[in-house]
């Protein structure tokens, strides 16, 4: 019998709507240090997973860009407690260009793509 661990976390997708390589982006959350995402082609996404093991409540999910610092894109208590019911959670999200700058948006439709590329 084989045995395999799936870690348990926040699945986020992000997906560049643009015609834009994004490499300049940077997210946290609660206590976490600041990371930067890997590099998002233009028309393309990145699907990478946060710790949520330690959390002792939900938190805001915040990004920025290196360039806008002062401009952030807050995603209240976007990153879940793990919790016996909640072991995995997900967060979807876009960048589109608005009024010539770049903008992070909750992605309806991106639950849709996420799950359908796992397959």
């Amino acid at each position: 019998m084989n045995t395999f661990m799936v870690p348990a976390g926040e699945y986020l997708q992000l997906r560049n709507m643009t015609d834009r390589t994004i490499n300049d982006l940077y997210f946290t959350y609660g206590d976490y240090p600041i990371t930067k995402v890997r590099k998002i082609e233009a028309n393309a996404r990145e699907n990478f997973m946060i710790a949520t093991a330690n959390l002792s409540k939900d938190y805001d999910l915040v990004f920025y860009f290196k360039d806008d610092v002062e401009r952030k894109m807050v995603f209240k208590e976007a990153v879940k407690k793990m919790t016996k019911d909640n072991m995995w959670s997900y967060f979807f999200g876009k960048i589109i260009e608005k009024e010539g700058m770049l903008v992070i948006e909750e992605d309806p439709e991106g639950k849709d793509l996420y799950f359908s590329s796992q397959q």
